[in-house]
């Protein structure tokens, strides 16, 4: 689909010089002095992305690849934020996954799990 976008902007782009060339609103300059200056945006493009590559294969040749993502426990005593966290569940946090639901209440800093009343 993105290639069929990028096509179809691509011919109206090449439809809209021509109708700019029959209206006599456009001459051969002016499509010269738009072709220079696609081709330094499509060079500028390129050679960024150039670098980009050449940057991560530099870390893969450095590092090897990679195993996954880095086993560290989540945090379960404080939220992104700093706030306290509280479980009012019988097992605590790995009760909480038996849970098909959970109310969560903010009391000022201090953040409370608990089940859900059905």
């Amino acid at each position: 689909m993105h290639i069929l976008v990028g096509v179809a902007f691509w011919l109206l782009f090449g439809a809209l010089w021509v109708k700019l060339f029959a209206a006599h609103k456009a001459g051969w300059p002016a499509f010269r002095d738009t072709g220079v200056q696609l081709a330094a945006v499509v060079g500028v493009v390129a050679a960024v992305t150039t670098w980009w590559i050449r940057h991560n294969v530099g870390i893969y040749r450095r590092k090897g690849p990679r195993r996954g993502r880095p086993s560290v426990p989540p945090r379960t005593d404080e939220d992104r934020l700093g706030r306290a966290l509280r479980w009012e569940l019988t097992g605590g946090v790995i009760a909480a996954r038996e849970h098909d639901h959970l109310v969560v209440e903010l009391d000022g800093d201090v953040k409370t799990y608990r089940p859900a009343e059905r």
